[in-house]
């Protein structure tokens, strides 16, 4: 896990090399151990020292039109160092999703006290089958305690809004994805905003949002809603919806409508001198939910060309990754417990969220690659000592198998120490029993190499 770490971090500037290979060892230790904060993660009192000094620390950064270095922590720059290894993943595929979402960290516990918490909005890269790649771009703030001046609100323009942060994201995804590579900027009603519609884009840049508003278009029906609707019917179509604090996974049978739409700008406040927009409209609509369940109806606004009932449906599947960066808040909340901190700075509270989001994102990675690419060898995400210790633990009194299991297989292992049955009909282990897995792995490890090193041939490891 260290050398994946390493090879991850390679272009991490802390401005002191004592500091990087700091911020790798502490990366790597709350990988091993993602549930807790940082004292129950180091074994030793300096360890737990030395993290703390990386949360503190203080670097220098000159920003363009700046006459003066300012003092930051260190979130930007390993969300950069991250971002650059994204970007080496992103360069290797044709197409790719690029999912937008914002989410609040409550740190209720902590001391300091932060009103209303921090807000996340990333910029999460996958491949077009759900394999996550990493962090294609990410802002952090604390909102206004004063709440600002929400009458007025229509009559700001955009850039005075928190709103901006949807159009930031999708520039900074323009300026560092490749030319060679398609990116489907991908999000939910929140970036329904017509200057992120109207926002020039590069060729290799197109957008599936999920429309909020029922904007006006140019046709009779006049409205977005009552113009999809009129539409024929494509095809009809069956989806499994996942699992939600409410209710279990279902099945529904969702109507397929399309059509090529002409948005009008809004009347009210800044929009006024704004082009229409053209842009293709899918609606996905249940029309028969089950009793006591809310139908699904899901209008999604795209620049996708859709002209037939399977590209209907192949943008419609680009909506559903979006469950992805759903996962990575989860993971981040609930395994990786960061609103737990009961740190006592809101410097240290940004720097120790940005190492979580890393370790969340690669717990993300190893449980979706392990489906998709699974017969890679398991040394792609685990050591041979991890993966043997996995293996004596579910087999005692058995050696280690001699050659490298893959991925899928070492996986399995680590998330039925984690409470995955891996019964036939049990399908893939998820990401939760898999943080459960490591957690409890780890300890496993440092018994049986004080107990029974030979068991783990550590020699290879």
């Amino acid at each position: 896990m260290s050398d994946w770490f390493k090879d991850e971090f390679s272009t991490l500037n802390l401005q002191d090399q004592r500091r990087n290979r700091r911020a790798v060892k502490v990366l790597k230790a709350m990988s091993e151990r993602p549930e807790g904060t940082i004292p129950p993660t180091f074994t030793l009192a300096a360890e737990v020292k030395a993290a703390y000094n990386l949360l503190d620390t203080r670097l220098r950064v000159a920003d363009a039109g700046e006459a003066e270095p300012q003092s930051e922590g260190i979130d930007r720059a390993l969300m950069s160092a991250c971002t650059d290894a994204c970007l080496t993943r992103v360069g290797e595929q044709q197409i790719i999703l690029a999912i937008q979402d914002t989410t609040e960290i409550s740190f209720a516990s902590s001391p300091v006290g932060v009103s209303g918490g921090l807000w996340v909005h990333s910029t999460f890269a996958s491949t077009l089958d759900g394999v996550p790649l990493g962090f294609l771009d990410q802002r952090c703030w604390q909102r206004d305690p004063d709440g600002g001046q929400r009458g007025l609100r229509r009559e700001r323009p955009l850039p005075e809004k928190e709103s901006y942060r949807w159009l930031q994201a999708l520039r900074a995804v323009h300026e560092r994805v490749p030319a060679q590579t398609t990116v489907i900027t991908v999000a939910d009603r929140e970036a329904d905003i017509y200057e992120v519609f109207a926002e020039p884009r590069p060729e290799n840049s197109e957008l599936v949002i999920r429309a909020c508003r029922d904007r006006r278009v140019t046709d009779d029906h006049k409205y977005l809603w009552a113009s999809v609707q009129a539409a024929p019917l494509a095809a009809q179509i069956s989806l499994t919806l996942r699992r939600r604090p409410d209710r279990g996974p279902r099945l529904a049978v969702l109507e397929l409508r399309y059509k090529k739409i002409t948005l009008r700008p809004p009347r009210h406040g800044v929009h006024e001198q704004m082009p229409d927009i053209t842009l293709w409209a899918v609606l996905a609509h249940e029309p028969h939910a089950p009793s006591g369940e809310e139908a699904v109806s899901w209008l999604l606004l795209t620049t996708l060309p859709v002209s037939n009932a399977t590209e209907a449906r192949q943008c419609m599947e680009c909506y559903t990754r979006r469950w992805l960066i759903e996962r990575l808040h989860f993971v981040l909340k609930s395994g990786c417990k960061v609103e737990d901190s009961q740190l006592r700075t809101i410097d240290r509270l940004r720097a120790l969220l940005s190492l979580y989001c890393v370790v969340a994102w690669r717990l993300l990675w190893i449980t979706y690659y392990a489906r998709e690419g699974g017969d890679q060898p398991a040394t792609v995400a685990f050591l041979n000592l991890e993966w043997r210790a996995a293996f004596c633990a579910l087999h005692p009194g058995q050696a280690p198998p001699q050659d490298t299991p893959t991925l899928r297989q070492a996986a399995r292992w680590v998330a039925m120490l984690g409470g995955f049955l891996a019964r036939k009909g049990d399908g893939e282990p998820g990401v939760k029993v898999l943080w459960r897995g490591l957690d409890r792995l780890h300890d496993i490890i440092i018994g049986v190499l004080i107990c029974a090193p030979h068991l783990l041939d550590v020699g290879n490891a």
